[in-house]
């Protein structure tokens, strides 16, 4: 007795958990009379490539991801046709494609939230992730796709990747590059050359900030007026500096993200009762600045009035012009946002008046 294609199926071998990299036959089981003289293969209801033959078999090697699908078969004869039920192949395997993406996008502020995502593609599903920056391990293994670096700040900037693991291996993303964003900070004002700086001397000051992208403009300011052109100049130099340069300096630093103003640096030039002349330089900063500015004044007025009194006394002793100094104060034990007063002096020689 004839009849068409009946008890259709789809079988796979080897049987159990299908890998990746290996190789997968499928086979259309059936029972016909006459034989099955064509045997038709689909995948996701597309015909497959390889349909149209007299084999009742689909080999699949080296089977990957893309593999995966719903397949079925067509078995044909001179009486008619017999289809199969649908059958599921999972190809499972280790994450790849791991990649590190970052939110929100664009450039990284300062104080901001960042969430660094660890994506990957696998089956089964990740189950453990790992995140490293620098080369060092920063997080807890687990289940946690997502770090978050709240309120973020210049040492946070580093090279990050993560590890992404399942039942069937790892997968490692490249390295992703925060680069962390900030306007100036810790701007100061340094002087040169340092030690005694002599009246007539050139004296250049410094503009030093920590910034973000790096400082694109600075400007000097003398007792609060702007002295010169905002640009790049980091430095501002007095060619001969003399009594018309005493005031008040600082600098501000500035780039896309901000600016900051510096430390001031305060220059008194005065003379003693001998003609010679010195240069008093100190910084101030913070609030206090002002009232140990003024009780700077009074040591500098007290030492020349004793001065005045004392320099010509019938016991022959005198002032000296080039020995005496003005009294000196290291600020830091007062307030870490002073600097240590520095005291120098003129060139003139030592003299005696005739007695």
């Amino acid at each position: 007795m004839e009849y068409s294609p009946k008890n259709t199926s789809v079988s796979v071998s080897p049987s159990g958990e299908i890998l990746e990299g290996s190789s997968v036959t499928l086979t259309c089981n059936n029972k016909a009379n006459p034989p099955v003289y064509r045997y038709t293969w689909f995948k996701n209801g597309a015909e497959n490539s390889q349909s149209g033959s007299q084999k009742n078999y689909y080999t699949i090697t080296n089977i990957r991801s893309e593999d995966s699908g719903k397949y079925r078969c067509v078995a044909r004869n001179t009486h008619g046709t017999g289809t199969s039920e649908l059958y599921s192949v999972d190809v499972q395997y280790s994450p790849k494609n791991t990649l590190v993406s970052i939110s929100p996008s664009g450039d990284i502020l300062e104080g901001s939230l960042v969430t660094l995502t660890c994506n990957s593609k696998a089956n089964p599903a990740v189950d453990t992730y790992s995140w490293f920056k620098n080369g060092a391990e920063i997080s807890q293994r687990g289940s946690m796709q997502d770090y978050d670096i709240t309120n973020i700040t210049s040492e946070d900037s580093g090279e990050y990747y993560c590890v992404a693991t399942n039942t069937r291996g790892t997968g490692t993303s490249g390295v992703y590059t925060v680069n962390v964003l900030y306007s100036p900070k810790d701007t100061l004002v340094s002087i040169s050359p340092s030690g005694d700086i002599v009246e007539g001397s050139l004296v250049t000051l410094t503009c030093n900030s920590k910034a973000n992208p790096p400082v694109d403009t600075y400007a000097w300011f003398k007792n609060g007026a702007e002295i010169s052109q905002r640009g790049s100049r980091q430095n501002y130099n007095i060619s001969i500096i003399r009594s018309e340069d005493s005031g008040e300096y600082h600098c501000e630093a500035s780039n896309k993200v901000g600016t900051q103003k510096s430390n001031t640096v305060i220059f008194n030039i005065h003379g003693n009762q001998s003609g010679n002349r010195s240069v008093v330089m100190w910084t101030v900063g913070g609030t206090a600045g002002a009232l140990v500015l003024a009780a700077l004044i009074a040591v500098v007025w007290k030492r020349s009035a004793t001065n005045g009194s004392e320099g010509q006394k019938d016991d022959g002793v005198y002032s000296d012009p080039v020995n005496d100094t003005y009294t000196s104060l290291d600020m830091k034990t007062l307030d870490s946002d002073y600097d240590t007063l520095k005291t120098v002096r003129g060139t003139a020689s030592k003299t005696n008046p005739e007695k």
